[in-house]
């Protein structure tokens, strides 16, 4: 083998402890990525508890749009004149329902 020159053995130096350093921030990284995979498998528990309320909400909201437009229809093909009566009672049959609806949603509301 040839002998190295001096310059040749601080070069390899250099580049030696360039790759430590590397290696060092390297390691950091998969500390840090490791971590943050553990902070997500915790996360798991509080999604498996949001997912059923906000399936519940979206069933609510949609009850409401069906409600809405049924009672638009019912608006708009009632006459004028003569139906006072049945639709003062659907209407009390409305206010009934949502305010049951309202005071489940305003307790739901303060507990969560």
């Amino acid at each position: 083998m040839f002998p190295q020159s001096q310059e040749d053995s601080k070069g390899r130096e250099v580049e030696v402890s360039k790759l430590k350093v590397l290696s060092e921030g390297v390691g950091q990284r998969i500390s840090n990525l490791q971590a943050t995979v553990a902070d997500l498998k915790n996360l798991d528990h509080t999604f498996n508890d949001i997912t059923p309320r906000l399936h519940a909400i979206q069933s609510i909201w949609r009850m409401l749009i069906t409600d809405a437009q049924t009672l638009r229809e019912r608006l708009l093909s009632m006459p004028l004149a003569g139906h006072t009566k049945g639709f003062i009672l659907y209407a009390k049959t409305v206010q009934a329902i949502y305010g049951s609806l309202y005071y489940a949603l305003d307790q739901y509301c303060l507990a969560v």
